[in-house]
């Protein structure tokens, strides 16, 4: 059945046809408890595995690393992330990890739940949160600044494809519109906030705040873009966006 929504190309390729990429930024955060995503299910070959890589026989790693529970294996947790996480952030048994390991972050439900959108939302409206009048007076505008773009660039690539996946469904989701809406009105509420205090202290330009804060959330939003975060000269071109963005703020343009 043509499942294809208004303003749809009928039976068009998914977004991601062409395969996707992923590089470890080790932040370990894939390796900690999210909730309902907290359990990691082993299978008997895996457990073996992990065993053998461990030096351990099966039932000693049985005992001390995992519980039955209604049937299935689970790893056992150590506190709110994975035991074998490394404090670098790293895996302790890559070679043997779980094909459950394996997969992160190709799993459905972070590609296309709002949950997960919600999640990565929440990341990019703290980051704006970077933008204080305190630090303005302590740090001045181009550090702040630079501090509000690498900060996003990180969340950005960090997140890209939960973020990639829900962009592409924004037309035919409600609940994922509805989240970045909202998302954005409370950036747009923090940035607005700090054009205001920092006019008040003379340490950026003059003019209307409203404006200047849109045109500071629309140039954050464009750090979301495949062409920068995937570029070798990255570093480079934050710098000049950093620039181009203290630039337009500054009290002496």
């Amino acid at each position: 059945m043509n499942t294809a929504t208004k303003g749809q190309e009928p039976d068009s390729a998914p977004w991601y046809t062409d395969g996707l990429r992923f590089g470890c930024t080790a932040s370990g955060r894939c390796c900690s408890n999210h909730g309902e995503h907290a359990y990691v299910y082993l299978m008997d070959a895996e457990v073996r595995a992990l065993a053998e890589a461990l030096g351990m026989d099966e039932g000693e790693f049985r005992r001390t690393h995992t519980r039955e529970e209604e049937g299935w294996t689970l790893l056992e947790p150590q506190g709110t992330h994975c035991v074998f996480l490394g404090e670098t952030g790293q895996c302790g048994v890559y070679e043997a990890r779980p094909i459950q390991c394996r997969t992160w972050p190709f799993w459905r439900e972070n590609l296309t739940s709002p949950e997960a959108f919600e999640a990565v939302l929440d990341r990019v409206v703290e980051a704006t949160r970077l933008l204080e009048v305190e630090r303005l007076l302590e740090n001045g505008l181009e550090q702040v600044v630079a501090d509000l773009v690498e900060g996003l660039v990180v969340v950005f690539e960090e997140e890209t494809l939960v973020m990639r996946a829900a962009l592409a469904r924004l037309p035919e989701s409600q609940s994922l519109r509805h989240a970045y809406r909202d998302h954005e009105a409370q950036a747009l509420v923090s940035i607005t906030r700090f054009i205001r205090l920092g006019q008040a202290a003379g340490r950026i330009a003059g003019g209307d705040p409203d404006e200047m804060a849109v045109a500071v959330l629309v140039l954050g939003q464009g750090l979301n873009n495949p062409t920068l975060l995937g570029s070798s000269r990255r570093p480079q071109v934050v710098a000049q966006l950093s620039d181009l963005l203290t630039s337009m703020l500054s009290p002496g343009r």
